[in-house]
């Protein structure tokens, strides 16, 4: 699938609590529309992946010194305002 803006007309992501933010990024990116859905008492994002592992590629392609630690708060601030600059006619509040 090709990584290309607008080869999606629509992304919707449900249960988004579930969904993590690498995961959702290359279909927001393709999305014209997205439709995101989710409410105050789901359950966090659980990742399967434990952290050491996690960093594991960027050690593996030196990146690591590039890559900023981020906690999951700022990156979910930083990814929405990405968005909302990247798609303002969705009406991102």
């Amino acid at each position: 699938m090709p990584l290309e803006p607008t080869f999606f007309d629509l992304v919707v992501i449900d249960e988004a609590s579930q969904c993590d933010i690498p995961s959702a990024l290359p279909l927001l990116f393709r999305a014209i529309s997205v439709v995101i859905i989710g409410d105050p008492k789901q359950s966090r994002h659980i990742s399967a992946i434990p952290p050491r592992r996690d960093r594991e590629p960027l050690h593996k392609h030196d990146l690591a010194e590039a890559s900023p630690s981020v906690s999951p708060v700022e990156s979910k601030a930083a990814t929405s305002g990405r968005i909302k600059s990247s798609h303002p006619e969705a009406g991102f509040s």
